[in-house]
């Protein structure tokens, strides 16, 4: 058995998106890979699909409350080589606080750096994230930006083969993928597709519902339920239209064109980062504005090599190596003494 342990405390509701529970199963993954035993803790409104996601890795997934003192008791019965890494905007300084110290190491995913961050290690995949005001607990060591994108083996292993196809984006999409999340919450998806449709008169666009049980097709758009090869039909579309979540490091990995829409106000900062340095097409924030949105689609057709210009520039930001960097982060000894 091994001596190094991982346990994954990650929001999986249906209000909350999926988005957080996905990057610290690439960190999973890779502490797998690296000999780790890997664990999950739930909260009791996780969504089936992330209990199904840990079972079909091995993982052995818990529901709990996550109160300080119900996390600390099932981390300290798995022995000294525990690491917690925690992703919710929903803990705050005080509780934080009050994990520190108490388990072996404490890792914190974030993106928002809104609160006092008193944990061990803060990982921040976000661009500009070095430029945050981000306040650190003493001893608290910081990774920032894209070069820490936590990404699933499904993507960093196609990314040599997406930079080989890069060249053969055409100057028209001929088939554009829509996914606004592993929940949509906002149920923007489909109206996106439609609009993509009528913005490129000759493409056929596909659009993740996540409510769908089975494929729907009309005329050009086909709806499709939850996938599972992701990476695949990212590949295979030659522009991909999405919140400005954690998707776009997917499909910076990947070397896809990225149409970006803002979803939620965690968002804002990278949304604007992204448009201001010409990385994604921005298509502006909820609500939907139909017309804006088809206008800023038929933009990228405006010039030649529009569609391999968004991809060559995104696809700089990450390399696919981000899990492996944090993995080795993670695992290092605290600079800080433990709490009393």
């Amino acid at each position: 058995m091994s001596s190094r342990r991982l346990v994954i405390a990650a929001e999986a509701a249906a209000d909350t998106g999926v988005g957080h529970f996905v990057r610290c199963t690439a960190l999973g993954d890779a502490a797998a890979r690296a000999g780790w035993d890997v664990s999950v803790l739930l909260r009791p409104d996780a969504i089936d699909w992330a209990h199904e996601q840990a079972r079909q890795r091995g993982w052995s997934a818990h529901t709990t409350v996550w109160t300080p003192e119900a996390v600390i008791g099932h981390v300290t019965t798995l022995g000294e080589g525990a690491v917690l890494v925690v992703d919710s905007y929903r803990v705050d300084t005080a509780w934080m606080s009050a994990v520190r110290g108490r388990v072996p190491r404490l890792v914190l995913v974030d993106d928002v750096a809104d609160r006092l961050l008193d944990v061990d290690l803060v990982v921040n995949q976000n661009l500009g994230a070095q430029e945050l005001d981000t306040r650190l607990g003493e001893g608290t060591e910081l990774l920032a930006g894209p070069s820490y994108a936590l990404l699933r083996p499904d993507f960093t292993g196609r990314r040599e083969q997406a930079l080989a196809a890069l060249d053969a984006l055409p100057d028209v999409p001929r088939r554009v993928l829509v996914m606004m999340g592993g929940t949509d919450p906002s149920g923007s998806a489909l109206r996106v597709a439609r609009v993509a449709a009528q913005s490129y008169p000759h493409a056929q666009v596909d659009v993740v519902v996540p409510g769908r049980t089975s494929a729907h097709r009309e005329g050009r758009v086909t709806e499709l339920p939850r996938v599972d090869d992701v990476a695949e039909r990212m590949l295979a579309a030659d522009l991909v239209v999405t919140a400005a979540g954690s998707t776009v490091w997917e499909l910076s990995c990947l070397a896809r064109p990225v149409a970006a829409l803002e979803v939620a106000d965690n968002q804002t900062d990278v949304y604007r980062r992204l448009v201001a340095q010409d990385l994604v097409i921005g298509l502006g924030r909820l609500p939907v504005d139909e017309a804006a949105i088809g206008a800023a689609l038929r933009s990228v057709t405006d010039r030649a090599g529009g569609l391999r210009g968004l991809a060559d520039g995104l696809s700089s930001l990450v390399d696919g190596r981000g899990a492996l960097r944090v993995l080795d982060h993670a695992g290092q000894p605290n600079v800080r003494s433990a709490h009393p």
